[in-house]
């Protein structure tokens, strides 16, 4: 919001108050002012002139040489502006003059000397894409009358500072001048002078009819209808006030709309009267892919449910967002149909943001506006149109309240004495903080525990007693309220055992060398449909491929990438994976704890059923999601790097495993799975049940997110935490030495590892310490389909050494074990 302080005035008495000791009020209040400008930066000396001759430049075509008079001095110029005319009042830079970047001076130009320029609004430093045309090309003319000589900074009324504010979402008031304006008197204790409202008649509009078909999205909606009104440029003033706000100017009737607009806060719409044939307004809902041309010249495809204005049948306008080409003001309008309306926030903020379409009126309408100043707003713009285009309101007012009950009412709000202590720590005398609230335009009662207190519609940032509080806190300024220890008793609970376990999971990624991801819990449904999801403890068993048409859908989604409720962490990884990767960061160590949601009905898949309504309930449960990707090891000296693979993920598990001592035999069992690479994934499983998967990603997936070989990790948290142990449990430094030994044997390619070690580690006794697998061979010597595998067994006991007799024993029962259970071919040497 930009706030011009000369405006600001008409409604404040702020003189006294320098521009920047003001900001600093703004800014210490909760309104933060991110600059102050000085429009008239970089500009001086130009003053108003009246061109008395002009003649061809005898030596170049497009150029004109003109005799200005200033009331002292007669100048000779030459203009290249295609305006220059005798007679006009201009503005006119002599030698000594500054614009932004540099000082007049006298040059020739092919042969004739310039005494100057004759300056145009682009001189004085305005942006181009802020100038209406007329002021884009040539030089600026004042109106008949002017007098020359004056200061041209002060006759544009360009002496003026502008505040520029950065708005938090909830001070929609502050995005008015009057709502700026009330600010500033609770700050310095001023009036607040309100603008003049004229009276126009109340009764029924008889030639514009009105018709809601969505009164609980446009609860309140008025119009007037002016005739004979004449299109044209605005008067200066308007133009400065438009220009120093950041908005375009455009012609008097669009220009009253958006002044009143930054005026009061009120979004408003001019239509072309002519283009509502039917002599009715309808608000209804849009048809699914209707399409509408707006005012930017853009076709717009609807979805069901926005919300648009309409002539009884074709559409003239989205509601609260941006009119249409159709019924847009030109230069011809002489019959202008003016809409003020209150519609609700949720729907417009919907809208605006499917549509990729913000505007000023979307941005006021999304946060709400006061609808107690839908009807001033209607008859201030009005009375201005009149004033300054010409014509007359024609009838009574259209349309009214169509749901009262969807309109924001003013506030009632209890305060006691003792909540305003507990949460500023200080005592205030209750004759202040009842200032306070008469300052802010409060309206309160003194009860025997506090206040009950009112607080206008303008302000519907106010609803509990903290933010009475919080308003009672800026007033005072937070700088003068002293600092307080907090008293009561501290609670020294703690984190809980699930907390403390999810802390200690993402301590421990950080420590090897992962980075924590923070996603978005949305997906489109190209993301969701590329992995499966595991399904949630108790309803049923490993994996399930997601149907769109019975996904957890957004009811009002964002935008098309935002649309499911995630069923698992994999497309977020890979999507964050490839966001790095593009930037060329493409050695990753990527993880997310976070939910995963699926619905809550009966059955064993929760996907198995018809769509449901949108009360659905769902179950929210804790995954953990791990992505590698490039190589393993960082650049270094001595040779070459390794890529990452799916032992490394799977090793990732085995360290969690230890991490959290559990202590329950777990498996790898080799799946196929939609998205994942069919021989390199596998489900994960501890005392027989999945608590996730380790996989690659399927090279065709891999190559759509720009990616080489990422491996990934998926563990569902509510199976695996419960594994945890609860206590650690210390061990004593080992006095004796262990024993190693060493076994190697041929094995069919499609028998796991970890079937090996479980069968193993079962048959080789309690002082068995733990067992490596060292070597893996395929090649010369090994028969066709297998693979030859070396184990290392560390046995030791902690109260001796063991002897070569009882290890040989645990090894014998060790290659026993696995005679029984596999078709193991021994290797000797």
């Amino acid at each position: 919001m930009r706030v011009s302080l000369s405006w600001l005035s008409d409604y404040v008495d702020i003189w006294d108050i320098e521009p920047r000791e003001l900001a600093r009020r703004l800014t210490m209040a909760g309104l933060e002012v991110d600059a102050v400008e000085v429009r008239n930066r970089g500009v001086e000396g130009v003053i108003t002139a009246r061109v008395a001759d002009v003649s061809p430049h005898p030596n170049a075509d497009r150029l004109v040489v003109a005799r200005v008079e200033t009331g002292e001095n007669t100048y000779t110029v030459v203009s290249g502006a295609p305006n220059v005319r005798v007679g006009d009042v201009v503005l006119f830079a002599p030698p000594g003059a500054k614009l932004p970047g540099h000082t007049l001076e006298t040059r020739e130009f092919r042969g004739v000397l310039s005494q100057g320029m004759l300056v145009s609004y682009r001189e004085l430093g305005l942006h181009d894409d802020l100038l209406p045309r007329e002021l884009r090309e040539g030089i600026y003319v004042f109106p008949p009358g002017t007098s020359v000589g004056m200061d041209g900074v002060q006759a544009l009324g360009l002496d003026d500072t502008v505040l520029v504010l950065d708005l938090t979402p909830n001070r929609a008031d502050a995005l008015s001048m009057l709502g700026v304006a009330y600010e500033v008197a609770a700050l310095a204790d001023r009036e607040v002078y309100e603008p003049k409202v004229p009276f126009f008649s109340e009764e029924p509009n008889e030639d514009v009819r009105v018709r809601v078909e969505a009164p609980e999205d446009a609860p309140l909606y008025l119009g007037r209808l002016i005739e004979g009104v004449r299109i044209g440029p605005s008067p200066q003033w308007l133009v400065n006030r438009l220009l120093a706000a950041g908005i375009r100017p455009l012609n008097n009737v669009v220009d009253v709309t958006n002044y009143v607009m930054l005026e009061f806060g009120q979004p408003l719409h001019a239509f072309d009267a002519d283009a509502i044939a039917s002599g009715e307004v309808c608000v209804r809902p849009a048809r699914e892919g209707e399409r509408f041309v707006t005012l930017d010249g853009k076709e717009r495809v609807l979805r069901e449910g926005m919300l648009l204005i309409t002539d009884g049948g074709r559409p003239v306008g989205i509601a609260g967002v941006m009119g249409g080409a159709n019924s847009e003001i030109r230069e011809g309008t002489t019959r202008v149909f003016l809409e003020s309306a209150y519609f609700r926030p949720a729907q417009i903020r919907r809208t605006a943001q499917a549509l990729g379409l913000r505007s000023e009126a979307s941005r006021r309408f999304e946060r709400g506006v006061d609808p107690e100043r839908v009807r001033a707003a209607l008859d201030r713009a009005a009375g201005l149109i009149v004033q300054i285009a010409g014509g007359r309101v024609v009838g009574g007012i259209a349309g009214g309240v169509y749901s009262g009950a969807g309109l924001p009412k003013p506030a009632r709000i209890a305060l006691s004495e003792k909540k305003l202590y507990t949460l500023l720590g200080t005592r205030l005398p209750r004759e202040q903080v009842e200032r306070i609230f008469r300052r802010l335009g409060f309206s309160a009662v003194s009860t025997q525990e506090g206040w009950t207190v009112e607080v206008p519609t303008r302000r519907l940032d106010v609803r509990i007693p903290e933010d009475l509080v919080e308003e009672i806190a800026r007033l005072v300024g937070y700088e003068e309220i002293p600092a307080a220890s907090p008293g009561g008793v501290v609670d020294g609970r703690g984190r809980t055992f699930a907390q403390e376990l999810r802390r200690r999971l993402r301590h421990a990624l950080v420590r090897w060398g992962f980075f924590e991801l923070y996603a978005y819990r949305l997906l489109s449904e190209a993301e969701l449909g590329r992995f499966p999801a595991l399904l949630p403890s108790g309803r049923g068993d490993g994996w399930a491929t997601v149907d769109p048409a019975k996904a957890l859908r957004v009811l009002h989604p964002m935008s098309d990438a935002h649309v499911y409720l995630r069923p698992t962490l994999l497309p977020s990884l890979l999507a964050a994976a490839q966001y790095n990767a593009s930037r060329g960061e493409r050695d990753l160590r990527l993880f997310e704890v976070g939910p995963v949601f699926f619905p809550s009905g009966e059955g064993e898949d929760p996907f198995d059923h018809a769509p449901r309504p949108h009360h659905t309930p769902v179950r929210e449960v804790l995954h953990l999601g791990v992505l590698l990707a490039g190589e393993k090891e960082p650049f270094h000296w001595r040779g070459s790097r390794r890529s990452v693979d799916v032992y490394d993920a799977k090793g990732v598990f085995e360290a969690l495993l230890t991490l959290f001592g559990v202590r329950g035999a777990w498996d790898v069992v080799p799946r196929v799975l939609p998205g994942l690479h069919p021989g390199r994934t596998a489900e994960l499983r501890v005392g027989g049940e999945p608590v996730g998967l380790v996989a690659e990603v399927h090279p065709e997936i891999a190559e759509v997110y720009g990616l080489s070989r990422p491996v990934v990790l998926e563990v569902d948290l509510e199976r695996f935490f419960p594994l945890a142990a609860r206590e650690v449990q210390a061990e004593e430094v080992p006095r004796f030495p262990g024993v190693r030994r060493d076994l190697s044997f041929f094995v069919p390619e499609e028998v796991p590892a970890a079937a090996l070690l479980r069968v193993a580690r079962a048959a080789a006794g309690e002082e068995l310490e733990d067992i490596v697998l060292f070597d893996v061979y395929r090649g010369e010597g090994v028969p066709q389909g297998k693979r030859s595998l070396a184990f290392a067994f560390f046995f030791r006991r902690p109260d001796r050494t063991l002897t070569d007799e009882e290890v040989d024993v645990r090894m014998e029962a060790i290659r026993r074990a696995l005679d029984a259970d596999f078709p193991v071919e021994w290797r000797t040497a």
